[in-house]
């Protein structure tokens, strides 16, 4: 009587619209060795445990998803497994979205492109010629990937995704 149960506690159900799909994202991602090993998705996953505290209020949920997605960004952009965390960021920001609609923003979402997968336009050839000038340079190897894998990365474009960055001219 009045005691302490033996029994564990029942997680909280989540009733989320596309929690289910969140979460075969999530699966999905943590296959890949590097992105389940990253410091980055620990925290992403640590983040939305507050989606299971029922006292939590809306706000405090919605902030810890942007938070998460700030944690995704940084490893999409330090990791080459680009299209695995894109997808997970594009579940997060329909997650956010279905289910936080008074809080929801499409910018606090947006995050760069980094590969050409998501680009809507190839590098130009005047770009791979300095790209090129750079592979046959004096430079040491390790200066000439990074400034060849900067310029690249931001030269991928997508319109959907114009206010993270700079566009092109016409």
């Amino acid at each position: 009587k009045g005691g302490f149960s033996n029994k564990p506690a029942t997680p909280a159900v989540i009733n989320y619209i596309g929690w289910d799909t969140l979460q075969q994202q999530i699966s999905s991602a943590a296959t890949d060795p590097i992105i389940k090993k990253s410091p980055y998705f620990s925290q992403f996953e640590n983040l939305l445990k507050i989606l299971q505290n029922p006292g939590a209020n809306e706000q405090n949920k919605y902030n810890s998803l942007l938070q998460a997605h700030a944690q995704l960004v940084s490893l999409y952009i330090f990791t080459d497994s680009t299209t695995k965390v894109r997808s997970l960021l594009d579940a997060l920001s329909v997650f956010a979205k279905n289910n936080f609609p008074k809080e929801y923003q499409q910018n606090d979402f947006n995050y760069p492109c980094e590969s050409s997968t998501c680009s809507d336009d190839p590098p130009t050839q005047a770009f791979l010629n300095i790209l090129s000038e750079i592979k046959n340079s004096d430079f040491p190897a390790i200066v000439k990937n990074n400034i060849s894998k900067y310029l690249l990365t931001n030269s991928y474009l997508n319109k959907s995704g114009s206010l993270t960055k700079v566009r092109r001219s016409e």
